[in-house]
């Protein structure tokens, strides 16, 4: 059954489509998350979904029920928000009670569902502490009991993780995840973060410009990418310019590469990083290729590439042997499977 359905929803700022006809079913129990750069219109399709902001056309649903015009105390929507949000002269206790008070709850019951909800977030022992006594991820956390307490039909989390530390943004996301799968709730996810999506979504909605560029799992958007875009955005990769005939791909260096799918009129190919196979030297299977940048990342080493005629590639490979000696200005192989070769058509769309 669809916990949400977004039916051509458009808001237009005078000429300006912040966000243009998205269609769009969200899954009961599904993770989905909407990425995209800053001003795609993740944000304003949130907040349409919330009631914050009025969509200039189309609808709505939640469920069974058409929400597109009810006020946001109506729709029985969880919110947490990139700053919190949190009361700073209420306890603990009462940020995530302040719903149900709104709802005029029972005080028995409102005891026992903040108990629940601070025990869900793994503070229980938090409740009478006053928000600027507790740390950005235990706030996080209080803002996200205050969403779940009302016992909402689907969670929106806006940037929610943004504030906080790498260290603790990858515990807090960690938790998020458990949390998500442990409620079985429909939960809408928005950020500009790679990362965090591809970690969070059963599915990914990448956005630009207001529009869908494509929706999809994560192995789905980073292994065929409907669009450079997507490319760009879902990972890293090596965008190669040329001529595509058959099952080879001519580079406009001359560098002809084998490719597992006919790649005709084929424009640009795509090749990630980590598709790379390094090697000492040259062979049968491997072009020569020499180093110019090499950084260590730790269990990675980013290896930059100069090939003969002039293309030039990153690729990624585990640290450790032989990778660990190579130094700038050296020959080494780099060989490249034809299955790693992703032709983009001249308009982006994936080649199938």
């Amino acid at each position: 059954m669809a916990a949400l359905v977004l039916d051509r929803l458009t808001k237009h700022y005078g000429d300006h489509a912040a966000v243009d006809t998205l269609s769009l079913t969200v899954a009961d129990g599904e993770f989905l998350v909407l990425l995209g750069p800053s001003g795609c219109g993740k944000t304003t399709t949130l907040r349409m979904i919330a009631g914050f902001v009025e969509a200039s056309t189309g609808q709505v649903s939640l469920g069974d029920r058409d929400i597109t015009r009810e006020p946001p105390h109506r729709r029985n929507i969880g919110v947490v928000f990139q700053n919190y949000a949190l009361f700073p002269h209420l306890s603990v206790f009462e940020n995530v009670a302040f719903g149900l008070r709104r709802r005029k709850r029972p005080e028995a019951e409102i005891k026992t569902r903040v108990a629940r909800a601070l025990g869900l977030v793994r503070l229980d022992a938090f409740a009478d502490r006053m928000p600027k006594q507790m740390s950005g991820g235990q706030q996080q956390r209080v803002a996200i009991a205050r969403a779940l307490v009302i016992e909402p039909d689907i969670l929106l989390l806006d940037e929610p993780l943004s504030a906080l530390d790498a260290k603790l943004r990858l515990e807090v996301r960690q938790e998020l995840k458990a949390l998500q799968r442990l409620l079985g709730i429909a939960t809408i996810l928005v950020t500009h973060d790679q990362d965090e999506a591809m970690s969070l979504g059963d599915r990914l909605v990448v956005m630009n410009a207001g529009r869908v560029e494509q929706i999809g799992s994560p192995q789905e958007l980073y292994r065929q990418p409907a669009s450079r875009f997507v490319a760009s955005f879902i990972g890293r990769g090596n965008f190669l310019e040329g001529v595509g005939a058959g099952h080879r791909f001519t580079t406009r260096h001359g560098w002809s590469l084998p490719t597992a799918r006919p790649v005709d009129d084929v424009a640009t190919v795509l090749i990630r990083p980590e598709a790379i196979h390094l090697a000492p030297t040259a062979d049968a299977d491997r072009v020569p290729a020499r180093v110019a940048l090499v950084t260590y990342l730790g269990p990675m080493t980013e290896v930059v590439l100069e090939l003969a005629g002039g293309d030039r590639l990153v690729a990624e490979q585990a640290s450790g042997g032989w990778l660990d000696r190579v130094e700038p200005g050296q020959d080494i192989g780099a060989g490249i499977p034809p299955e790693a070769v992703i032709g983009l058509g001249a308009e982006g769309a994936t080649r199938t």
